[in-house]
């Protein structure tokens, strides 16, 4: 056989097109979401029709595969199980509406996106996450009686401008398995326990807004041995438990707002914390509880806080440039004097112990 053939079988390999991604429209191609999605292929995009669809969806997919909503599409997983339940690498779900079920949406797997999607009316977790940098963007989770987004072991996870409201138990849950978890831009409302529960490590969590908490605000509970959390720019108002609560490793707070906090607006316990430029306001107890060791405390002012202002716990702390006034207690009580370092530069108006008054 001459040696010419195979060298061209060869050229013409290397130069033949890839395969086309093909568009599987539900529901002229195919019935279901469920049987576009078990035909789909790498790089194949589902495509689904307005209407309602009752199903409940579940599918390990190849790479890539994208599954959109063309017009208002509902997926009602009522007395069926899960809505939506996918695993794969590189998917993304945009714009799906889920109504009914016991879980919104699983997602597992690695560098998926799900974007612009509402889950409202489930009986268990809105949306659940695992995996590698799965990502949730510009979703809304509403009126489910479990947690509105729960992310489960994970790396580089991220939510960002999202909106949960009304759920039945804490609004975004995180727990202690994750690492590196970004949450941005999210408004999280009308919890039935805590708004945030964060026991990650090594996380992110920037403008974000929690009002309404039946629970703490924000809780923050990583293990002792992980990497701290990272909080910039948040604002917490009207929780019925602390505005802000901290055990375990003691956390980085830059610039939190926390407002109306049905008791200590924030307790920081785990050593080595870093609280910067934040903002206390009328604390139904404690407007700021320095129970851990070693933290640094710097431009940070409480006001109109029902019982103390700073109370300081624990040993090693640094208050540099902190402000209190008008607390209805002490604006300072310090209960290890001495063992904390105070600088000169403090404003408080009242402070623990009182000195003694020489002519007594």
């Amino acid at each position: 056989m001459s040696r010419v053939a195979p060298l061209l079988l060869l050229c013409l390999a290397l130069v033949a097109p890839p395969a086309v991604a093909d568009t599987l429209r539900v529901p002229e191609d195919f019935p279901t979401i469920q049987a576009a999605l078990d035909a789909a292929l790498a790089d194949d995009e589902v495509l689904v029709s307005k209407g309602t669809y009752a199903e409940s969806i579940a599918a390990n997919l190849p790479a890539n595969v994208s599954l959109r909503a063309k017009g208002k599409v509902f997926v009602d997983a009522s007395d069926l199980g899960p809505a939506l339940t996918l695993d794969g690498q590189g998917l993304l779900v945009e714009g799906l509406r889920i109504v009914g079920g016991t879980d919104g949406i699983v997602l597992t797997g690695a560098d998926c996106l799900v974007s612009r999607c509402t889950v409202e009316g489930v009986k268990g977790r809105g949306v659940s996450l695992s995996g590698q940098r799965n990502r949730l963007d510009r979703c809304t989770v509403r009126f489910v009686s479990g947690v509105g987004i729960a992310l489960s072991a994970g790396q580089g996870l991220s939510i960002t401008r999202c909106v949960v409201d009304a759920t039945g138990s804490t609004g975004i849950a995180i727990v202690n398995t994750n690492v590196g978890t970004v949450v941005s831009r999210t408004r999280i409302s009308n919890s039935g326990n805590h708004g945030l529960a964060n026991n990650g490590g090594g996380g992110v969590v920037t403008e974000v807004r929690v009002d309404s908490t039946i629970g703490r605000g924000i809780t923050d509970g990583p293990k002792a041995n992980a990497t701290p959390n990272t909080y910039l720019q948040c604002r917490v108002s009207w929780s019925r438990a602390q505005g802000f609560f901290n055990i375990n490793k003691g956390p980085s707070v830059q610039s939190l707002t926390v407002r109306y906090a049905g008791d200590t607006a924030m307790d920081i316990r785990g050593p080595n914390a870093e609280v910067l430029r934040c903002r206390v306001r009328n604390a139904l107890r404690d407007g700021l509880r320095v129970a851990g060791n070693g933290g640094t405390y710097t431009n940070n002012v409480v006001t109109g806080g029902q019982m103390h202002g700073f109370v300081l716990d624990g040993q090693n702390n640094k208050l540099s440039r902190c402000t209190g006034r008008k607390n209805n207690g002490f604006d300072l009580r310090d209960n290890k004097p001495g063992q904390n370092t105070l600088a000169a530069d403090n404003d408080f108006g009242t402070v623990w112990p009182i000195p003694e008054d020489d002519d007594a």
